[in-house]
């Protein structure tokens, strides 16, 4: 409107293709009495490479080394929310997903401040540049397993 600056504040949680009215700011060339009409604004969350957004769920995933995912142990992994760490349990496969209950997206117009959950799929990352003792240990353990 004729270069007004308009402020204007969203709700966490906020989701892509959700139309925010503004009262009364928009154009008033279409109103009878010249008043302003209403302003509809339509959102449009960009894609993250890093994670998907589900509803209040966000998927991501977490790479975890070979050992880590065979002995178990912790790791960790990183959202627009924070740092998380993630306990692996031994015998770990690829893939795994793990839920953490209450770290999502934030439930839209939630008076109790509700999330979503995060999801995070456990990619196993294989050694690689093995050393001689390296690759002669790797035998022995296959030839324990036949």
């Amino acid at each position: 409107m004729n270069g007004q600056r308009i402020e204007v504040k969203f709700q966490p949680g906020i989701a892509d293709g959700h139309i925010q009215k503004i009262s009364e700011k928009g154009y008033a060339s279409s109103h009878p009495e010249g008043k302003p009409g209403d302003l509809l604004i339509n959102i449009k969350v960009l894609d993250d490479p890093k994670v998907e957004r589900k509803g209040n769920d966000i998927y991501t995933d977490a790479e975890c080394d070979l050992y880590t995912a065979i002995l178990g142990g912790n790791i960790s992994t990183t959202t627009f929310f924070g740092s998380f760490n993630i306990k692996v349990p031994p015998n770990s496969p690829n893939g795994k997903l793990f839920k953490l209950s209450g770290q999502g997206m934030p439930i839209y117009h939630s008076e109790q401040k509700e999330r979503g959950s995060l999801f995070v799929k456990l990619n196993v990352v294989l050694p690689t540049n093995l050393t001689e003792k390296e690759i002669e240990l790797f035998t022995k353990l296959m030839k324990l397993r036949k």
